[in-house]
C-alpha cells in the first residue's frame, strides 16, 4: 500500500493502533462471556457442527439442561427456549447456519485442546478479530483516499466508537460479521482484488440471507466502476453461495428456496419511529452524529463519485425500510438499533460529505459535541455490557452509569482534542 507519490508505504501510527485496539476489545474484556439473546443458540449450533458433525440440536439442548457449557458458561444447566421450527416435518434451526459453520473449526480445535470447554472466549475473540480486521482495512483505504490520517481517525471515531458498532463487536450475532465482510469486500474492490471481494460478499450472504440488500448494490457498483469482468468475478462468490444454500435446503427440508425464517410484516410506520427516534432503539439516541449525517446525501459534492453516493444511500435506505417493516424491528433482546448495525458503515459517505461542506469552527464544535455524545452512550455500554444487552433506553443506561459517563466524556474530549491538535503523518 503506497501513498499518492508512491514513495513510501502507508502505515497507521502505532499509538492510534494501540488506542483503537484497547478500546475495541474493552466491551468483551469487561465481561468475557456470551450474555444471552440469540448468542447461546448460535454457539450451540457451532458446537453441534464441530463435535457431532450435524445440524440437529435437540440432543444439544438436552445436554445444556444437564450441565453442558456448549451454549456458553453462563447457560450451563439452564432450560433454553429451543430455537427450532418445523419445516416439511423436520425440525431445523430457526437462524442462518453460516455463522455457526464459520466458527465450528475454531470450536473443533478448542475441544481437541480442552474437551468440554465453554465456547465463550473463542467465539468472542473470533468476532473481535474479524471486526478489527475490517476496521483497519477501512482506515487504510480512507487514508489512501483522503490523504489525511487525522480526518480518517475522526471519521472512524464517529462511525465506530460513537455508535453501536463498537458494542456489537463483542457479541456472537450475525450483525457485526455482516458489516465486517461488507467493508472488507469494499476495500478489496477498491484495490481491484475482485476474487477476494467475491469471497467476502459470499460470507456476508452466508451470515444472513437479507444481506443481499447490501451485496447486490455493491456488485452493481463494482461493475459500473470497474467493468463487466469485475462484475462477473464479484458475482462468482454469491453464485457459489446460492448453489450451496439451495443444496443445504434440499438436503435438510426438501425446499431449495427456504430462508431461515419467513418474512413477517409488522407495523411499518411504528418501525420507522422505533429505529430512528425511540429512546430504546432509535439511532438518534445511540449515534446522534450518524443519524444526522444522513443529510450529507442531499448535499452537492463534486469530489465523491455519484455511483458511490447512490450505492451507499440505496444500501442504507433499503435495509432500513425492510427492517422497519419487519415484525420485530427491535431485534429481540439487544442493545440499541441492533438490526441497523450491518449498514452503519454506509453512513461514512454522507458523514464525510457533510463534514467537508459544514466547515469552520462552529461546524467543528457541533460535530465534536455529537460525536462525544455518541461515544459516552456506547462507552457506558462497553463498561456495563450486561445491562446494555437487555435494551435499556440510552439515557437510562447513562444515568445508571453516571460516573462512567463522566469519565467517558473526559476521555472523548481528550481523544478529539489530540486528533485536532497533534501533528499526524499525511500522505
Amino acid at each position: 500500500m503506497i501513498d499518492d507519490s508512491g514513495a513510501r508505504p502507508l502505515r497507521l501510527p502505532r499509538g492510534l493502533l494501540a488506542g483503537a485496539l484497547l478500546l475495541h476489545i474493552l466491551p468483551f474484556a469487561v465481561r468475557p462471556a456470551l450474555i444471552g439473546g440469540d448468542e447461546p443458540h448460535y454457539a450451540l449450533m457451532a458446537h453441534s457442527i464441530a463435535t457431532d458433525f450435524d445440524l440437529a440440536l435437540d440432543d444439544d439442548y438436552d445436554a445444556v439442561e444437564k450441565g453442558s457449557p456448549a451454549a456458553g458458561r453462563k447457560r450451563s444447566g439452564e432450560t433454553l427456549d429451543r430455537h427450532l421450527r418445523e419445516v416439511n416435518g423436520r425440525r431445523v434451526f430457526s437462524h442462518p447456519i453460516g455463522l455457526p459453520l464459520l466458527a465450528s473449526p475454531l470450536l473443533s480445535i478448542q475441544q481437541a485442546v480442552a474437551p468440554g470447554g465453554a465456547p465463550d472466549i473463542p467465539l468472542g475473540l473470533l468476532t473481535l478479530a474479524v471486526t478489527f480486521a475490517a476496521l483497519l482495512s477501512a482506515a487504510k483505504l480512507l487514508w489512501e483516499l483522503t490523504g489525511s490520517i487525522r480526518g480518517t481517525s475522526l471519521l472512524l471515531f464517529a462511525t465506530y466508537f460513537a455508535s453501536p458498532m463498537w458494542f456489537y463487536s463483542r457479541t456472537f450475532f450475525t450483525e457485526p460479521y455482516i458489516w465486517a465482510w461488507s467493508v472488507l469486500a469494499v476495500t478489496s474492490m477498491a484495490r481491484r482484488r475482485f476474487g477476494l471481494a467475491a469471497l467476502f460478499l459470499a460470507l456476508a450472504l452466508a451470515m444472513k440471507e437479507t444481506a443481499l440488500v447490501i451485496v447486490l448494490p455493491l456488485m452493481i457498483a463494482g461493475g459500473l466502476l470497474f467493468g463487466v469482468r469485475a462484475l462477473l468475478i464479484l458475482a462468482s462468490g454469491p453464485a457459489v453461495f446460492a448453489v450451496l444454500f439451495a443444496l443445504k435446503n434440499l438436503l435438510t427440508v426438501g425446499n431449495a428456496l427456504m430462508t431461515f425464517q419467513p418474512y413477517q410484516w409488522g407495523d411499518f410506520p411504528g418501525g420507522i419511529v422505533q429505529l430512528s427516534v425511540s429512546f430504546d432503539r432509535g439511532l438518534f439516541w445511540f449515534a446522534p452524529l450518524l443519524a444526522l449525517s444522513i443529510a450529507g446525501w442531499f448535499l452537492r459534492d463534486k469530489l465523491t463519485p455519484r455511483i458511490i453516493v447512490v450505492t451507499s444511500a440505496a444500501i442504507f435506505a433499503f435495509w432500513f425500510l425492510i427492517t422497519a417493516a419487519w415484525v420485530d424491528p427491535a431485534g429481540g433482546s439487544s442493545y440499541g438499533p441492533r438490526l441497523l448495525v450491518p449498514v452503519l458503515p454506509a453512513l461514512l459517505i454522507p458523514l464525510h460529505r457533510l463534514g467537508a461542506q459544514v466547515g469552520g469552527r462552529g461546524g467543528g464544535i457541533v460535530f465534536s459535541v455529537l460525536a462525544l455524545a455518541g461515544f459516552v452512550v456506547n462507552w457506558c455500554a462497553a463498561l456495563d455490557p450486561f445491562t446494555a444487552f437487555w435494551g435499556p433506553p440510552a439515557l437510562e443506561l447513562v444515568e445508571k452509569n453516571v460516573l462512567a459517563a463522566g469519565a467517558g466524556a473526559i476521555l472523548a474530549t481528550a481523544i478529539l482534542w489530540a486528533l485536532a491538535r497533534k501533528r499526524l503523518p499525511s500522505s
